[in-house]
């Protein structure tokens, strides 16, 4: 999944992610610098941050690691790109980095592509009423 973030912040990427609880990693193979957050006390699952960054915006794209490659030369391995943990996570950086926009007004966000909403299930529905 990924997010849009005009570059307006008032720290850099790597402080805010750092704060969200995630480490830098730079790929040996292709010398790549990416972040990862640990879910469990193992190497896997965690999160995978990759970012892109010019003057003008900030993509952050988010996938969550099962595990790791299972053979030698293998470049894909087990992830997922749009489940709800990946959602929740999403959500949970686009709030932080909401603390660091440079606007006047938190709803007038210059955050383009915003996490949808969680969808409720016809049960969590029907108990609304």
């Amino acid at each position: 999944m990924k997010i849009q973030i005009l570059n307006k912040l008032t720290s850099n990427v790597f402080n805010i992610l750092r704060k969200a609880g995630y480490l830098r990693i730079i790929d040996y193979k292709t010398k790549k610098e990416s972040f990862t957050r640990k879910i469990s006390t193992g190497h896997y699952p965690r999160f995978h941050i990759y970012t892109q960054e010019n003057q003008e915006q900030i993509t952050i794209d988010i996938h969550l690691d099962q595990n790791e490659n299972r053979y030698e030369g293998q470049t894909a391995h087990n992830a997922d790109y749009d489940s709800d943990q990946v959602k929740n996570e999403l959500q949970r950086i686009f709030e932080i980095f909401k603390g660091y926009l440079q606007t006047e007004n938190a709803e007038d966000t210059p955050i383009k592509n915003k996490p949808a909403p969680q969808k409720k299930s016809w049960f969590q529905r029907f108990l609304e009423f």
